[in-house]
């Protein structure tokens, strides 16, 4: 079994390390890291943070971003981020915990840390805590009992400190009555839109207009990068049927996941159902359960059980001769399940009644609870470990491919001594989508870093990876005024006939203030208003959006008829808006959702207090950054 954990475990330790590698690359370059590396990266109240500890909370934060993006991952995701401050933020935060922790003399009791270790869903084989299984996990990350249970204890210490800081949190009825009627209350408006498109053919625009506009708005306009592409996908289907299992590994596999492998008690059965309703008259019941009890006659003498099914059953399932598949005992009504596995394999049941109707149940097969055996697993297994292996080898092959090409410099020979053909792609930029891949952001990205002639690096995705060479290259320009002339028109156009829409907007409001004015200006507009129909301030109507100043205007509206006193304008164009009606939100639902409601502000109330108290006792504290990591 340990065999097996130290195999699976090999992949998973070299993409650490491998990680590590870029980590130390991304952030610090590829000079002199020895050089650079400080013997610490902040201390707090005197109190080191390591640079060690800094550099592992980094890169497990790395890793867990580059799980989280998956295909959308990229480098530059790492200062878009912001992952370096996040870790240094986070170690000092713990650490102003773990020393408030300790001046007020709270610790964790050895029956918690123990409590914690064996609760560990990592640590446990079959559900139950596993010694040997802990002691490998912590030999493969390098750690000692000692020194994770160290590492545990300091963790459960910032968690009881920062709990007992939110335990203080507190809501009152009036808050969580306000939150609801805040996230729950609707509206439906009248509304006029002015939109920009009406008055395009009103919008004048002159060609020094036009030449200003391209000076003002002159990057809009700039051509993006492009590039050509030769590149291979390596694919995991691809290679399945180059990897062998061995049957040692099928029953370490087995072994190790015994628990993955438990069963309910099942059953495989066919029924024939006479529909009767739970409320049926004493006489229509007597009815349908003579003409149920004649064929389960029929059925305990012989007949095909199925062709009864089709003949009579009044499910829906009638025509497949009244076939259920197996189930566990949970999918069933109660009477039905009692029944049925209370058969035995080829048992024909009595009428059985549910709400319904009268069913006769056959039961052609059964599966006891329990264990599956190996052989009853083994394919499946064989399946699970030849995918996993065709996951390794096709990444194994990618970088073997980009090691030899990058070698050669000769991509297509690289290719051509894996028997593969790279194909070609024409020019595309960076958010656009290619024929069989779509749009991968990733791959243009690598592919528009790439000079002409370099190959690039793998490109990993969920489904494969890509190693790639580029071809030609077209770089980015902004055009002159008489290229981009034709947007410049177009852009202007729309530009001032929002304007334009903007003000008679403005024009017909004034005119509302009137006695009478919405009806009369509704009239002389020869328009009808449209109406949103009910919404809440989480659920803004599509048919105005999410912009927030006209959300709220919506609800200050307190009277049917009252009018919004601005115009509020977004990439619709220009709303003048009307209450039409409101709608509390039920007193009734207030009830039922008062609790979770209670618990779910307590608990973003506790949130806050202990992110207010870790600027207080920050701004209380002595706190040096190595600046140079920043």
């Amino acid at each position: 079994m340990l065999d097996l954990m130290r195999r699976h475990a090999k992949s998973w330790i070299i993409n650490l390390i491998v990680g590590a590698i870029v980590i130390v690359f991304i952030f610090w370059g590829a000079g002199s890291f020895r050089k650079r590396q400080p013997k610490y990266v902040a201390l707090v109240n005197d109190e080191p943070i390591s640079y060690f500890t800094y550099h592992e909370t980094l890169n497990k934060l790395y890793q867990n971003a580059r799980a989280q993006y998956g295909a959308a991952w990229n480098e530059d995701m790492v200062k878009l981020l912001n992952l370096k401050q996040q870790a240094l933020e986070g170690l000092i935060n713990d650490l102003l915990v773990l020393q408030r922790a300790q001046a007020l003399k709270i610790s964790v009791s050895d029956e918690e840390l123990q409590q914690s270790i064996l609760d560990t869903p990592y640590f446990k084989v079959d559900g139950v805590f596993n010694q040997r299984r802990y002691d490998f996990l912590l030999s493969q990350n390098h750690l000692t009992p000692d020194g994770y249970e160290a590492l545990e204890r300091r963790r459960l210490l910032v968690e009881k400190m920062s709990g007992a800081v939110a335990g203080m949190a507190k809501v009152s009825p009036t808050e969580v009555e306000d939150f609801f009627h805040f996230t729950r209350d609707q509206v439906d408006l009248d509304f006029l839109l002015f939109q920009p498109q009406d008055f395009e053919r009103t919008a004048e625009v002159t060609d020094a207009e036009q030449k200003a506009f391209y000076e003002a708005h002159k990057d809009k306009y700039q051509k993006p990068a492009q590039v050509r592409v030769a590149y291979v996908f390596i694919r995991p289907k691809d290679v399945e049927s180059e990897v062998v299992v061995d049957p040692k590994e099928v029953e370490e596999d087995y072994e190790l996941n015994r628990e993955t492998y438990t069963q309910k008690e099942q059953v495989k059965a066919r029924h024939i159902l006479f529909k009767l309703a739970e409320n049926a008259s004493p006489e229509e019941e007597q009815k349908v359960q003579a003409q149920a009890e004649k064929v389960l006659k029929m059925a305990q003498k012989g007949e095909d059980f199925a062709k009864l099914a089709k003949q009579y059953s009044q499910d829906t399932n009638a025509s497949q001769g009244g076939e259920l598949g197996w189930f566990e005992r949970e999918r069933m009504v109660a009477p039905f399940s009692e029944a049925a596995f209370g058969l035995k394999k080829g048992q024909i049941s009595g009428l059985v009644r549910t709400q319904f109707g009268f069913h006769i149940i056959e039961v052609e097969d059964r599966r006891e609870g329990g264990v599956r055996t190996l052989d009853e697993v083994r394919s499946e297994i064989e399946d699970k470990i030849r995918k996993r292996k065709a996951v390794e080898l096709a990444g194994d092959r990618a970088a073997e491919l980009f090691e030899k090409a990058n070698l050669n410099q000769n991509f297509a020979a690289a290719a051509a001594a894996y028997k593969l053909t790279p194909t070609e792609t024409g020019f595309f930029s960076q958010d656009q989508p290619l024929p069989d891949l779509g749009l991968r952001k990733q791959f243009n990205e690598v592919a528009l870093s790439l000079k002409q002639g370099e190959i690039g690096p793998v490109v990993d995705f969920p489904d494969g990876h890509i190693v790639m060479q580029a071809l030609e290259r077209k770089e980015t320009y902004v055009p002159a005024f008489d290229e981009a002339q034709g947007e410049v028109h177009a852009d202007l156009v729309k530009a001032k006939a929002a304007d334009l829409a903007d003000k008679e907007a403005r024009r017909v409001l004034a005119l509302m203030k009137e006695p009478g004015g919405w009806d009369a200006q509704v009239r002389a507009l020869g328009r009808s208003p449209d109406s949103t129909g009910l919404f809440s301030r989480m659920n803004p109507s599509q048919k105005i959006g999410p912009q927030d100043d006209l959300v709220t205007a919506a609800f200050l509206l307190k009277t049917p008829g009252q009018i919004a006193p601005n115009v509020y304008r977004n990439d619709k164009g220009a709303f003048i808006i009307r209450l039409r009606s409101q709608e509390p939100a039920s007193p009734l639902d207030f009830v039922k959702t008062k609790d979770n409601l209670t618990y779910s502000l307590t608990v973003r109330k506790g949130q806050m207090y202990v992110q207010e108290w870790l600027k207080t006792i920050r701004s209380l504290s002595k706190i040096k950054v190595e600046e140079s990591l920043l």
